[in-house]
């Protein structure tokens, strides 16, 4: 059967048009890429330019929670060195300024795959030890002395729906606590992460004293004792309206969270500012961190 001469024109032009795809890119290409989606929060397309062993170890939940920890989604100015390649492994050198002014150096290790280049790892290098920042560990002083740390970017963000019940919960056995100038109903139900913050398998298991970052009741009844003076009554809330400074978000350790405000309300006319951290513990989102402000 003799296949007619356009449909063997079109076949050969498919042909063409199928290896007519994106020249692989270098080292450089590839480095100045990853950032660029890092900061665009094209977070997928970052994690596709690392390697498989990269997103073995690390889920696009725990990278996208790490980019925007670093502040890798908001660098103010980047410096690069031409990379320098042995075979398949190419190291370039550079200095990324984060939103914070700070300056962190790092060295960005690339592999070869096949005809293309692939991030494997970015490492800092200017501290006390080589940090390899999107490395699965623990990063906060309250979880260092886990035997294994597993990655805890697992859970959904809650729906705004859901976020809006936590906040005013939170905010309301608060205020019972400011009522009543006393915050220990309030202590009971924070996290339990959050009360043996920074304090040793071995402290915890002999009880010992280690205020350092975690809460306390005599903590929180000094660190709100001039809301109590006051007689702050943030019980409008629940008839206020509640922005969102942005979208909560989990963090790389795990921690969920959310900044925003509520709109003045009876008995008040003063607007609630909030940060709140919360961890899931118990089958549950508890609360592991308050912030509240009060402005006209």
């Amino acid at each position: 059967m003799k296949m007619p001469i356009a449909r063997i024109i079109a076949l050969i032009f498919a042909i063409a048009l199928a290896g007519c795809g994106d020249p692989p890119m270098n080292p450089t290409q590839v480095s100045d890429k990853f950032f660029a989606q890092c900061e665009e929060r094209k977070f997928a397309e970052a994690y596709e330019r690392a390697t498989v062993a990269f997103r073995i170890e690390k889920s696009l939940k725990y990278f996208e929670a790490r980019v925007r920890d670093l502040g890798f989604d908001r660098v103010k100015k980047f410096e690069w060195q031409e990379p320098q390649v042995k075979g398949d492994v190419a190291q370039r050198w550079g200095k990324i300024t984060l939103p914070t002014g700070e300056e962190m150096t790092t060295i960005v290790t690339m592999h070869r795959d096949g005809s293309s280049w692939r991030v494997h790892e970015v490492v800092r290098v200017d501290t006390n030890e080589r940090d390899d920042v999107f490395a699965v560990r623990s990063r906060t002083s309250d979880t260092q002395d886990s035997i294994r740390f597993t990655e805890p970017v697992t859970m959904e963000v809650p729906t705004e729906r859901l976020i809006r019940k936590m906040i005013e919960r939170s905010l309301l056995d608060f205020n019972d606590a400011v009522r009543a100038k006393d915050f220990t109903d309030f202590f009971a139900t924070v996290s339990n992460r959050w009360k043996t913050r920074n304090m040793t398998r071995k402290e915890i298991d002999q009880e010992l004293g280690n205020a350092k970052n975690r809460i306390t009741i005599t903590m929180l009844n000094t660190a709100f004792k001039n809301f109590i003076d006051a007689g702050v009554d943030l019980s409008g809330v629940t008839k206020s309206e509640m922005t969102l400074k942005e979208p909560a978000r989990i963090n790389s350790d795990g921690v969920l969270l959310v900044e925003g405000e509520f709109s003045a309300a009876p008995p008040t006319p003063l607007r609630t500012i909030f940060k709140m951290e919360y961890y899931f513990e118990g089958g549950r989102w508890k609360l592991f961190g308050i912030s509240v402000d009060m402005k006209k």
